[in-house]
């Protein structure tokens, strides 16, 4: 409470808690080795919701329970006395627009984040590819689960009916798993945010570039821009998003769209197969989700 940034910083260095994946060093093996696992063991909702953490540089809270922009409606038909909405609607709802909006393009809108405001980024190129294949993966999903209305419209929808949320949201086990597979000591999801960051920096994106991405508190700038504002965040946030991707050529490859040139790749990344599961629940688990994973 009474220190100060620099001595915040010292302990949290001390104290290994802030761990970001170099972008010269660790990020490619990082990003190669989660590719390469989206494609196994039932995984892709997971990666995607990783691998789009680090490329918007989001909070964990924020993309979780994004929706299809598309299922929502721009504005409510009722309303309660005090003229709130009583439904969803793309004005008070997390969710991604994939079409060509005549004001935005692509866009992720975050509702309500953590300093209290709404928080609007652009989608990039690459991005909006994993999305539109996210789509047609979680609606197959749906069906294949037999998910009702309630999951469908959600970008990372929940692997079991009985979840409350409905979306996914814990990706811990997952990254552990690929910290293991790549050799990382240590890394949280905030870390991936963080590892935005270190691009930014690596990148010199000016700073009220930079402020605007992260939503920080301080940001004068967060739903509402001038087209040349958005016009500039969507020119760094497609440059951003290359120089992430860059380093896993597979990754890159895949998502960039057809009329770009490949850029020389190494063999796909092989996942060690998965451990045999003991069929019991995690020790830090909620008491109410052991009861749900033993049955």
């Amino acid at each position: 409470m009474f220190r100060d940034r620099e001595q915040l910083n010292k302990e949290r260095a001390e104290n290994g808690a802030r761990n970001p994946l170099g972008p010269t060093t660790r990020l490619g093996p990082f990003l190669e080795a989660a590719w390469s696992k989206r494609k196994s063991n039932d995984n892709g909702t997971g990666i995607d919701y990783l691998i789009l953490m680090l490329l918007w540089g989001c909070r964990k809270s924020e993309h979780a329970p994004c929706q299809w922009g598309e299922l929502l409606p721009a504005s409510a038909p009722v309303k309660d006395r005090q003229g709130a909405s009583l439904t969803p609607t793309r004005r008070n709802t997390s969710h991604v627009w994939l079409a060509d909006d005549p004001e935005y393009g692509p866009y992720v809108f975050f509702h309500n984040t953590k300093n209290g405001s709404n928080h609007r980024m652009p989608i990039g190129t690459m991005a909006l590819e994993l999305l539109r294949r996210r789509q047609a993966a979680s609606a197959e999903e749906a069906i294949r689960r037999g998910f009702g209305v309630k999951l469908r419209k959600f970008v990372f929808p929940a692997k079991r009916k009985a979840a409350k949320t409905g979306h996914y949201s814990d990706a811990k086990d997952l990254l552990d798993r690929l910290r293991d597979e790549v050799g990382v000591a240590k890394i949280n999801r905030h870390d991936l945010r963080r590892s935005f960051g270190a691009m930014m920096t690596a990148l010199e994106v000016p700073e009220t570039i930079k402020k605007a991405f992260f939503n920080h508190s301080d940001t004068t700038v967060t739903d509402t821009y001038t087209k040349a504002e958005w016009a500039l965040l969507r020119t760094w946030m497609n440059k951003i998003e290359q120089a992430i991707l860059v380093t896993a050529p597979n990754a890159y490859n895949s998502l960039k769209p057809a009329d770009w040139p490949p850029i020389p790749a190494p063999d796909p990344h092989v996942c060690r197969p998965a451990l045999p599961r003991t069929g019991r629940p995690r020790k830090d688990f909620p008491k109410a989700d052991q009861d749900v994973a033993l049955t």
